[in-house]
């Protein structure tokens, strides 16, 4: 989770948030002209998925789901740690199969950069992955437990 860093009180009954600073999401990443390599998306994924899947944990057990889940709050500084921001989204008692949607389009926008957020989830081009990468694909997809989605065979390709 993104770290508060001060809270101040507005004259006008408004708040105002310092969050620490994290310059750059995943949709970035997904906006680069290139696709990363296979060693590349293995790290990507390992990288997110451990504090991704760790926030996500924390907040179900807190009886929060993040529904709107999405590259564009999901960021990164120049340490390479990840964070979740955009808290004010989740809902109690949410719908965990929006989460698990939500997790399996960012994955879904890393892997192929033509297809449009409000289709299906799928790839347009299976054939520019491995059998490896698609299986992983698939994993995501049906949101399995984080150990055994952290133990993929893909994810260890990470460079």
């Amino acid at each position: 989770m993104v770290k508060n860093i001060e809270i101040y009180a507005g004259s006008d009954a408004s708040y105002y948030l310092i969050l620490e600073f994290l310059p750059t999401s995943l949709l970035h990443l997904c906006r680069a002209p290139i696709y990363p390599t296979e060693p590349q998306l293995s790290s990507i994924l390992y990288q997110m998925s451990i504090p991704v899947l760790t926030g996500l944990e924390f907040l179900l057990g807190c009886g929060l789901v993040h529904e709107q889940l999405s590259c564009a709050n999901v960021l990164v500084n120049f340490a390479g740690e990840v964070k979740i921001c955009d808290i004010e989204n989740c809902r109690r008692s949410g719908d965990t199969k929006a989460l698990s949607k939500s997790f399996s389009m960012m994955a879904m926008k890393l892997m192929d950069k033509q297809r449009a957020e409000t289709t299906a989830i799928g790839l347009s081009r299976p054939e520019h992955w491995s059998y490896e990468a698609i299986d992983m694909f698939t994993t995501i997809t049906s949101m399995p437990d984080m150990k055994k989605l952290l133990a993929h065979e893909f994810l260890l390709k990470k460079s």
